[in-house]
């Protein structure tokens, strides 16, 4: 009998009062488990070739499409600079009854530099209202100088007073089962 065939009869005698009450029953419990999670695992790395097939299959229509269109694109672009044109400030256009033939004009873009430390000097002495100073807790430093009382109060152990502004949360415990 295999597992699924095993699980299948448990979930029938569920309800006639199925527990776990000895080690050999829980160890089995164990072994389906990880039966289960073995098989789910290998369902999911199948899936995840799939995807991968799928992604690359998409990436291949992409390529194929743009390998089919470029020509007739290009002769598109070449007979665009010979028509007269609709221009604005950002693009160029030319209206035909099947689409339309755009040419978006090169926008120079301000780039905000990786390293801004010789930005920052410059707004310091020029324009400090484009400085944000930011007021940050480190929490990680100060929550270990905080402790929980017995009645539940959070006490700065530091000064000793009690922070009444403060709140506990409970968390709920948690059963895990770890199969090897």
């Amino acid at each position: 009998m295999n597992y699924e065939e095993e699980i299948k009869e448990v979930m029938e005698t569920e309800a006639e009062g199925f527990k776990v009450d000895n080690d050999a029953l829980a160890s089995w419990c164990l072994k389906v488990i990880k039966a289960e999670k073995e098989e789910t695992e290998r369902l999911k790395k199948i899936a995840d070739e799939q995807i991968e097939e799928l992604l690359a299959k998409k990436d291949a229509l992409d390529n194929a499409y743009v390998k089919r269109t470029s020509y007739l694109t290009g002769k598109l672009y070449e007979y665009f600079n010979t028509v007269p044109h609709k221009e604005t400030k950002t693009q160029q256009s030319y209206k035909l009854l099947d689409g339309s033939l755009v040419y978006k004009k090169p926008v120079a873009k301000i780039v905000k530099p990786e390293d801004d430390t010789a930005l920052l000097i410059y707004l310091k002495a020029n324009a400090p209202e484009y400085i944000e100073t930011k007021e940050n807790i480190k929490w990680g430093d100060y929550k270990k100088q905080l402790s929980i009382s017995d009645n539940g109060e959070i006490i700065d152990t530091a000064s000793g007073e009690v922070l009444s502004f403060m709140q506990t949360e409970e968390s709920e415990g948690s059963f895990d089962v770890k199969v090897w």
